[in-house]
């Protein structure tokens, strides 16, 4: 058995015995299943892909075949969508537990799940709308089957969290931002006021009062 094998199956005893993945450095069995881990996916990720369905990234070849045996033990080839659907999953249990959302700072365990919730809410009001209906900002993103998961558990996108309406739109440029954000702002009016059904004079003066003092 060559040293691939005995690295994939050390992985696998390492996930099942302790119910997650291996950080970078982990070792286990002698052998390092961490940095193997993260070279499967580099080659696969970064890889030129060959005619046969192999990979090859810098002489190291992923073949057709090793594919289909991590892709039998559900391996996870994208660790940044794996961390996300992580969070999504711990949001979804916090809720069914606890009927509300975490306060500011709550840790669920061992997870800082009320700065992941934030960090979406900014991410939503700040970015920009791509195309493919994804929102984009420097250092984050939400894709459309993101956006999609969250609307489907009825994920409130409207917080009062600290950093949420931070943004200022004099200095969003994109058109189709700005508009997100106003739409997002003009909510966020609609919820802290408790307006009657014809008030429409009312909420169009105090929502330009919220931006002007921005």
């Amino acid at each position: 058995m060559d040293e691939w094998l005995y690295n994939f199956y050390a992985y696998v005893d390492y996930v099942y015995d302790h119910k997650a993945y291996p950080k970078r450095d982990q070792k286990y069995k002698g052998y390092s299943i961490g940095v193997w881990e993260n070279k499967q996916r580099l080659i696969k990720n970064k890889g030129k892909k060959l005619s046969d369905g192999s990979y090859i990234y810098k002489n190291s070849i992923l073949t057709k075949e090793r594919i289909k045996m991590l892709d039998d033990i559900h391996f996870i080839w994208d660790k940044r969508e794996y961390n996300w659907l992580e969070n999504y999953n711990l949001l979804k249990g916090y809720i069914k537990e606890n009927n509300r959302y975490p306060k500011t700072d709550e840790i669920y365990k061992d997870k800082a799940i009320s700065s992941w919730i934030e960090n979406i809410r900014y991410i939503f009001a700040t970015g920009s709308v791509e195309d493919d209906g994804s929102i984009k900002r420097p250092g984050g993103i939400l894709t459309k089957k993101q956006i999609e998961l969250l609307n489907d558990m009825n994920f409130v996108w409207i917080g009062m969290t600290k950093n949420f309406y931070k943004a200022d739109i004099k200095n969003i440029k994109d058109l189709k931002s700005k508009r997100l954000y106003l739409e997002i702002m003009f909510l966020r009016l609609l919820k802290e006021k408790n307006y009657q059904i014809n008030d429409f004079s009312q909420i169009n003066n105090d929502f330009i009062k919220m931006l002007n003092k921005r």
